[in-house]
């Protein structure tokens, strides 16, 4: 399914860039940015090139992270924030302008402590900068590479990647070989090491035919021990539907972060899809 936006449709070459966005870590987002330009994929449009300046920009900000910053950089500093915020106003994908948005306030408010000289502030700054790293990119968030960093709840459960996502992508399907219980959760947990603030899980779900509850949670974890959880559940349609939880750990700093997708079906069968999870931090 291809997603039509301004007239232009949302090409191969766009979903990679959001890709190494959303799935690597610096490092394997400037080789990939790097290849990118000096190999353009053919038919390659506006949006692929919007997505892919949008990974050179990000690695850009998440360099700041551990750079020294002194008064000679608050000129970049202001540029680049504001190079995101032009780059988010052009940008067609929703998962992208959110990753910008993050960005873009995160290097604004370095910016500004950078400017006033307050370290304090400069170091909190890093910090939530340092959050995208730790909790902006899901691995395999986009079901491109399978099933691997997910796994099934129980051995009756089957997951396999297919179809496509509401924006781009494959999707995982959770299919139950009985009666009773289906579903995924993280493997590793998405969130290894948490920080003290706000993390916000987003998916996309929707079921195979008819309705079926489907349960999202997010269990703080210290050790092997739940020490907080954060769950809702949705009447799935065939429509996909996307869903927010908000997470604050207790335990920042000494805990992880793990999510859970399930549902009860009354036969077996394919029960749900799920698509474009992220998780943010800030």
């Amino acid at each position: 399914m291809m997603k039509i936006q301004g007239g232009r449709r949302r090409t191969a070459s766009c979903l990679a860039a959001i890709c190494v966005v959303l799935s690597l870590g610096a490092a394997a987002c400037a080789a990939n940015t790097a290849v990118g330009a000096a190999n353009p994929p053919a038919g390659a449009d506006d949006a692929g090139q919007t997505c892919t300046a949008a990974a050179a920009l990000i690695h850009q900000a998440l360099a700041m992270h551990t750079d020294q910053m002194t008064a000679t950089r608050y000129g970049e500093a202001s540029s680049l924030a504001a190079q995101l915020r032009a780059l988010r106003a052009a940008a067609e994908d929703d998962v992208l302008q959110e990753k910008l948005d993050y960005m873009a306030d995160a290097v604004t408010t370095l910016a500004a402590a950078v400017q006033a000289g307050d370290k304090t502030a400069m170091l909190g700054a890093q910090q939530v900068l340092g959050g995208f790293g730790k909790a902006g990119p899901v691995t395999n968030s986009l079901f491109t590479h399978g099933t691997t960093d997910w796994a099934p709840d129980d051995p009756t459960t089957v997951l396999q990647s297919g179809g496509t996502g509401p924006t781009g992508g494959e999707a995982l399907v959770v299919t139950a070989q009985t009666s009773g219980a289906c579903g995924f959760h993280d493997s590793p947990h998405v969130v290894p090491s948490t920080l003290p603030g706000t993390y916000r899980l987003r998916l996309w779900v929707r079921s195979v035919s008819g309705h079926q509850k489907v349960t999202v949670s997010a269990a703080e974890m210290v050790g092997k021990t739940r020490v907080n959880v954060t769950s809702t559940t949705l009447d799935a349609s065939t429509h996909w539907q996307r869903v927010m939880l908000t997470v604050r750990p207790k335990a920042p700093k000494h805990s992880a972060l793990a999510i859970d997708v399930s549902a009860s079906p009354k036969k077996a069968g394919s029960c749900f899809l799920a698509a474009g999870i992220s998780m943010t931090w800030g």
